[in-house]
C-alpha cells in the first residue's frame, strides 16, 4: 500500500528521530505497528535528566539510602553517555585522562554519597562496588560504523584506566577515612 501524505513532514519527521533496529525489524516483516522510536530531541533528554534528579531527590528524602542508590546510578549513566559521545574524538592521551579523571570522581562522588547515607561499613562497602559498576558501565558497546571501529577500542582503554583509577581512589578513602570510623 502507498503512503499518503506530505513527503516533506515524513521527511522532517525522519531528521528529527532515530529509528532503531527493532522498527527496521518492525517494517521490514509488514507488521502494521507504529515503529519504536528514540528521541534525540534536546529538550527529551533535558527532560529525562531533570526527572531523574527528583526522582534522586525524592527517593533521598523518602529513604537515604535508596537516595544515594539512585544518584550512582544516574551519574554513572549519564557520565557514560557523555563520555561515549565525545570518545570519537580522543587523541591517546585523551581517553587516558578521560578514564583516570571518570575513575576518580566516581569515586569521590561515591564516597560522599556513601557517607552521608549510612554508617556500617558493609553498607558503604556495597556502595562502592555498586560505583565499580557504575564506572564500568562506560566501555560497554557503542554504535559503531566503518569509520568508527576505533571508538570501542578507546572506550575499552578508557574503561580499564577508569576501574583502576576507582579502585585506587576508594582503597586510599577506605584507608584513610573511613578505617577509623
Amino acid at each position: 500500500m502507498r503512503e499518503f501524505g506530505n513527503p516533506m513532514k515524513h521527511a522532517e519527521r525522519a531528521k528529527r528521530l532515530q529509528v532503531t533496529d527493532r522498527a527496521n525489524t518492525v517494517a521490514s516483516t509488514g507488521a502494521n505497528v507504529e515503529p519504536y522510536v528514540v528521541f534525540n530531541d534536546p529538550r527529551y533528554l533535558f527532560g529525562k535528566f531533570i526527572g531523574a534528579i527528583l526522582c534522586t531527590v525524592a527517593a533521598w528524602w523518602i529513604w537515604t539510602p535508596l537516595g544515594a542508590y539512585l544518584a550512582i546510578l544516574n551519574l554513572g549513566g549519564y557520565g557514560a553517555r557523555l563520555i561515549q559521545r565525545s570518545s570519537l574524538f580522543w587523541s591517546p592521551i585523551g581517553y587516558v585522562i578521560a578514564g583516570s579523571v571518570w575513575g576518580l570522581f566516581m569515586a569521590s562522588m561515591t564516597c560522599l554519597l556513601a557517607s552521608c547515607a549510612v554508617t556500617s561499613w558493609w553498607a558503604k562497602t556495597l556502595f562502592v562496588l555498586w560505583g565499580l559498576i557504575a564506572v564500568a558501565y562506560v566501555g560497554f558497546p557503542v554504535q559503531s560504523g566503518p569509520f568508527l571501529s576505533s571508538r570501542q577500542d578507546k572506550l575499552s582503554h578508557a574503561q580499564i584506566l577508569a576501574i583502576f583509577s576507582y579502585l585506587a581512589a576508594s582503597v586510599i578513602v577506605w584507608i584513610f577515612l573511613w578505617h577509623k570510623t
